[in-house]
C-alpha cells in the first residue's frame, strides 16, 4: 500500500476540515416557553352573534373579538380576520393545507386535523402523542395550541374560532417532550414539501402542503440543514412562516426565524405594543398577536372544548400561516415571493404610540382581511398594472379635456403605473421597475432585463414612454434594507380609450 506522502496528507487533512465545516451541526431546540393558562370561567350570559355578521363560537367574543375582528378600543388595531370569513360564507373557496412543524399534537374534536401526519422521533407516521402528555406534565400540547389557532372549527357554535377560513393541519412531529433538534425540525419541513423519507419508515405525504408553520427552534444562527430545508420548500412553491422568539434577544441570531426565505413574525400586546419576551430587529417581517391568545390543549371529556389563554410568537406565527392560507383559498399560483409582497404591503402600519417600529417589529401589523383584497385584485390584474392615464368620466367629458389641454398635455400617450392600488407610499419602501422583451421572463440578473424605473417610492405615477406592446414589465421592492431580487408582475392593458381613437 503506498504512504501518503506529508502534501497528499496536508491536502486530507484540508478537505476532512473543509467537510466539517459545511457538514449540518445538531443544535437542540431551545426556544423558551411560556405555559398557556386555563381560561377564566365567563360571569353570566356569554354573548353570541346571532345574525352571521360574526362567527356563533361561544368564547369569539369573549376572547377573541379585540384581535381577530377590528380592536378592543379605538387606539389600538386588530388582525382583520372576519370580512373575509364573511366572503368565505357565500363563495367557493380551496381547502388550503397548513403544515405545522411542532411537538405535542393530539386529536382534538374541534380542531380540522388532515388524515395524515409524520413523526420524526419514533419515525413513523403517527404525530400525535397524547398519551404520553396525560402521563407526564413535563409533555406539553404545544402543536395542539398551534394547530387550534390555525384550524379550530368556526362558526358551529362551540369553543374558539379559527383564523383558517377553509384549511387542514397536517402535522410533523419534530420533538418528544420539547427534546429535538435542528435535524428532525428541517426533515419535518422537507416532508411536507414532498421530499420522501420511505428509507427511514416514514410513508410519504399525499400531496405536499402549502403553508408551513415553525414555531420552535432554537439559536446560533441558521444551521445549514434547515435552510436547505427552507430552499426545498419554496423551490416548491410553499411559504415557510417562523416564530421569532421568545428570548427579547435580536432575532437573527436564532432558527428558522433567521432563516433566508422564511416570514418572520413577532408579537404584539392588546396594546399594540412590542411584547416584552419577543425577539426583535431588522429580521422580522411583520407582526401579530402575540398576548392572551385563545386555544385548545388537550381535550378534556368533563369540560368539552376547554379554553386556554397563551402568550408568545408561537401563537402570533399561526395567525400570520392563517392569513396566508386564506388568500391562498382565493387566487391560484401565487409564489411565496408575491404571497410576502402582498403580505408586508397590505400591513397596518405602526401608529406614533406604539414601542414598535420598522426596526424591531416588522413592516406592519397584520391585516388579514387587507391581504385576501390585495390577493384577489393581483390575481385580476388590478393591484399592479398599466393602462392609459386618460381619467374616468363619459365620453363627452373625456373629449373635452383632449381639445382643451391635448396640445400641452399627451393625455392620450400617457400612462399610469400602479404598484399597488391598496398601498400607501412608505418612507422606507422603494420599489425598482424593470421590463424584459414581452414572452421573455424578467429576471433582474439577466442583460435582456433592464431597469426603468429605479427607487421610486410611488405606489401610483403617470409615465409617457412605457412601451407595453414590445416590452413586460415588473418589479421588485425593498422594505427598509430587506430587498428581494424576485420579481413582481404588473399587468399591462394595451386598449386605448376611444376617445382617443
Amino acid at each position: 500500500m503506498k504512504k501518503l506522502t506529508t502534501l497528499s496528507m496536508a491536502i486530507l487533512a484540508s478537505f476532512v476540515a473543509t467537510a466539517a465545516m459545511s457538514a449540518p451541526k445538531e443544535t437542540q431546540i431551545t426556544e423558551r416557553y411560556f405555559t398557556p393558562q386555563l381560561a377564566p370561567q365567563p360571569t353570566g350570559k356569554q354573548s353570541v352573534s346571532s345574525d352571521g355578521s360574526l362567527p356563533n363560537d361561544a368564547e369569539f367574543q369573549r376572547l377573541q373579538y379585540s384581535y381577530m375582528h377590528s380592536s378592543l378600543t379605538e387606539a389600538t388595531v386588530g388582525n382583520y380576520f372576519i370580512g373575509s370569513w364573511l366572503k368565505s360564507q357565500t363563495k367557493q373557496t380551496k381547502k388550503i393545507r397548513v403544515g405545522v412543524v411542532d411537538v405535542g399534537f393530539a386529536p382534538h374534536p374541534d380542531i380540522n386535523y388532515a388524515n395524515e401526519s409524520a413523526d420524526f422521533f419514533e419515525n413513523d407516521n403517527d404525530a400525535y402523542s397524547e398519551k404520553i402528555m396525560r402521563e407526564s406534565s413535563s409533555c406539553t400540547p404545544h402543536g395542539t395550541y398551534v394547530a387550534s389557532i390555525i384550524a379550530a372549527k368556526s362558526n358551529n357554535g362551540v369553543g374558539i374560532f379559527g383564523a383558517g377560513n377553509n384549511v387542514e393541519v397536517v402535522p410533523a412531529r419534530v420533538a418528544a417532550c420539547g427534546q429535538g433538534s435542528n435535524f428532525e425540525t428541517s426533515d419535518g419541513i422537507a416532508w411536507l414539501a414532498g421530499r420522501s423519507f420511505a428509507d427511514e419508515g416514514i410513508a410519504d405525504i399525499s400531496h405536499s402542503v402549502d403553508v408551513i408553520n415553525v414555531s420552535r427552534g432554537g439559536y446560533g444562527g441558521c444551521p445549514i440543514d434547515i435552510q436547505e430545508a427552507v430552499d426545498y420548500a419554496m423551490s416548491k412553491g410553499i411559504t415557510v412562516v417562523a416564530s421569532a422568539g421568545n428570548g427579547n434577544v435580536e432575532t437573527e441570531l436564532s432558527w428558522p426565524a433567521g432563516c433566508k426565505g422564511v416570514i418572520t413574525v413577532s408579537a404584539t400586546d392588546i396594546n399594540d405594543n412590542q411584547a416584552s419576551f419577543t425577539n426583535y430587529g431588522h429580521a422580522n417581517d411583520i407582526t401579530s398577536r402575540g398576548v392572551d391568545v385563545a386555544l385548545y390543549g388537550l381535550d378534556d371529556p368533563s369540560l368539552p372544548n376547554k379554553t386556554y389563554i397563551g402568550s408568545g410568537t408561537s401563537f402570533s406565527g399561526p395567525l400570520v400561516s392563517s392569513a396566508i392560507a386564506n388568500v391562498l383559498s382565493v387566487t391560484d399560483g401565487l409564489t411565496p415571493a408575491e404571497v410576502k409582497y402582498l403580505l408586508l404591503s397590505t400591513s397596518t402600519e405602526f401608529s406614533d404610540t406604539t414601542t414598535c417600529t420598522v426596526d424591531s417589529c416588522g413592516e406592519g401589523h397584520l391585516n388579514n382581511d387587507k391581504l385576501v383584497e390585495a390577493g384577489e385584485l393581483y390575481q385580476a390584474g388590478n393591484l399592479s398594472y398599466i393602462k392609459q392615464a386618460l381619467p374616468y368620466g363619459n365620453a363627452c367629458d373625456k373629449q373635452l379635456l383632449i381639445e382643451t389641454f391635448g396640445e400641452s398635455l399627451p393625455l392620450c400617450g400617457m400612462l399610469e403605473l400602479t404598484l399597488n392600488a391598496l398601498g400607501t407610499e412608505r418612507d422606507h419602501v422603494t420599489y425598482n421597475v424593470y421590463r424584459a422583451p414581452k414572452g421573455t421572463a424578467i429576471d433582474v440578473n439577466d442583460s435582456a432585463t433592464e431597469l426603468f424605473i429605479s427607487d421610486t417610492k410611488k405606489t401610483t405615477q403617470l409615465v409617457p414612454d412605457f412601451d407595453i406592446e414590445s416590452f413586460d414589465y415588473g418589479f421588485t421592492v425593498c422594505f427598509s434594507d430587506d430587498c428581494s431580487d424576485d420579481v413582481i408582475h404588473i399587468t399591462t392593458y394595451e386598449e386605448k380609450d376611444a376617445s382617443c381613437e
